[in-house]
C-alpha cells in the first residue's frame, strides 16, 4: 500500500479560535487539516491505482465492489444490509471475532440506491486503512503528537475516506472522458450510479467547467 509517512504538521496553540469554524473545522486547525487531506488524497490515488492495476487494469462502469474485493485476496467479505434511520448511521464493518479473514460491511438500507453504494465502498477503504500499519501510525501520530483535537482528526479520516470513494466510482481519467462526451448530470449519474450532487462535486474537485 502507499507510503505517506512524513513530518506531522502542527496547529498553532490559538484556542480561543476554536469557537469559530468553517465547515465543522476550527479556524486555527484549517492550514494543518488541509494539509493533511491533501496527503491522504495522494495516498488514495496510489492506492486505488493500485486496485485497478491488480484487476490487469480492466474496469467497468458502474465501479463494482469486486476489484477491492479481489485486491483483499484471502478475506471473505460479506454485506448485510439493516434498516435504521438515514441521518443516524449510514454504515459500518466489523471483522469476525474467530476468523479475522471473515469481514462483514454494513449498510443502511433506509438510504438511497446510490447513498447504499456509496457506503459499503466507504467501508471496504476503512478496512483497507486497517490493514496498513503505515496509515495507522499517521492517525495515531496525528492524535498523539500534533495539537490537531480529536475530533478534528476524526473529521479528516471520514472526509478523506469519503474522497477516496468517489475517487474509486468515478475515477479520474475515466470521469472526465465522459464528461466531455456527455456534458450532461443526469446521464453522468446514471453511468457511474451515483447521486447528482455527487457528479457536481466530482466535476468541481477535476476542475472541469460547471455544467448547467
Amino acid at each position: 500500500m502507499p507510503n505517506i509517512l512524513g513530518r506531522q504538521h502542527n496547529v498553532e496553540s490559538e484556542y480561543w479560535l476554536r469557537q469559530y469554524k468553517r465547515n465543522g473545522i476550527p479556524l486555527d486547525c484549517e492550514r494543518a487539516y488541509f494539509y493533511c487531506l491533501n496527503k491522504l488524497i495522494v495516498y488514495y490515488k496510489e492506492l486505488i491505482g493500485e486496485i485497478i492495476k491488480d484487476n490487469d487494469g480492466v474496469i467497468e462502469f458502474p465501479m463494482q465492489t469486486s476489484l477491492i474485493e479481489n485486491y483483499l485476496s484471502g478475506y471473505q467479505i460479506q454485506y448485510f444490509g439493516f434498516y435504521g434511520k438515514a441521518k443516524d448511521l449510514s454504515g459500518y464493518w466489523e471483522s469476525d471475532e474467530e476468523d479475522n479473514s471473515i469481514v462483514r460491511i454494513f449498510y443502511n438500507t433506509n438510504a438511497t440506491f446510490e447513498r447504499q453504494r456509496f457506503t459499503i465502498i466507504h467501508e471496504l477503504f476503512h478496512f483497507c486503512q486497517s490493514l496498513d500499519i503505515k496509515i495507522q501510525d499517521y492517525f495515531d501520530g496525528l492524535i498523539v503528537n500534533s495539537t490537531l483535537p480529536k475530533d478534528v482528526v476524526v473529521n479528516l479520516i471520514e472526509k478523506a475516506t469519503d474522497k477516496a470513494t468517489a475517487m474509486y466510482l468515478m475515477p479520474n481519467k475515466y470521469f472526465e472522458k465522459k464528461y466531455y462526451e456527455v456534458k450532461d448530470v443526469q446521464t453522468l449519474s446514471d453511468y457511474f450510479q451515483v447521486s447528482a450532487p455527487s457528479i457536481i462535486y466530482r466535476i468541481k474537485e477535476c476542475g472541469l467547467p460547471i455544467l448547467q
